[in-house]
């Protein structure tokens, strides 16, 4: 049996708020949700990388999806190549300071590198953990089409923390035997992190 939660449309489409609308506010109403109890990580910022337990987590949100099937295959897919993404750019971040920077070419090389690394070590333990979605109906007042339907979907993934280190691990392997100078701080700063451990 649907359970039905009135919307306020000013909230963000991601993160919809509990707020009731006002008379002159268009209303959203879920009338669908795949789970009974919204799930906890469905508070988590979307985009934004979070440890939970041994795991690397990240969640991503769809809405105004007027197919569900499409809508899920979709945001699957593209939570996947967001997380790898986002870990690449942590990693950049962590290591900006030791990062080669004497000429575009090399900043562009090293950029390459992490997200050849990422995709290699991180696509064979990523996976999504957990979907949720809840089916909306917008009604509209004073509208030639005054209700609307669509789906919120958001997406879970996540990988081992493990990822990281190994990430680290296939970087040194590539620069170890890099001619140029510049790499040296680099390799110099990926062995310290690796004897330290990453986190």
């Amino acid at each position: 049996m649907a359970t039905t939660l009135v919307l306020s449309l000013t909230s963000c489409t991601q993160q919809m708020s509990n707020q009731p609308a006002t008379a002159e506010e268009p209303l959203e109403v879920v009338v669908e949700r795949s789970k009974a109890v919204r799930p906890q990580w469905m508070t988590a910022s979307p985009g934004q990388l979070f440890a939970a337990g041994g795991e690397i987590r990240m969640l991503t949100t769809r809405s105004r999806l007027s197919n569900l099937i499409l809508g899920l295959n979709q945001t699957e897919i593209a939570a996947l190549d967001a997380t790898k993404l986002a870990v690449a750019t942590r990693i950049q971040a962590q290591l900006i300071d030791f990062t080669p920077n004497s000429t575009p070419l090399l900043k562009q090389r090293w950029q390459r590198m992490v997200l050849e690394s990422t995709a290699k070590v991180a696509t064979s333990v990523i996976k999504v953990s957990d979907i949720y979605y809840e089916g909306i109906t917008r009604q509209v007042a004073n509208a030639q089409d005054p209700i609307r339907q669509y789906y919120l979907v958001a997406v879970l993934v996540s990988l081992p923390k493990e990822t990281i280190t190994g990430i680290y691990n296939d970087l040194a392997r590539r620069l170890v035997n890099e001619p140029e100078s510049d790499w040296q701080a680099l390799v110099a700063r990926l062995k310290q992190v690796l004897a330290l451990g990453t986190k």
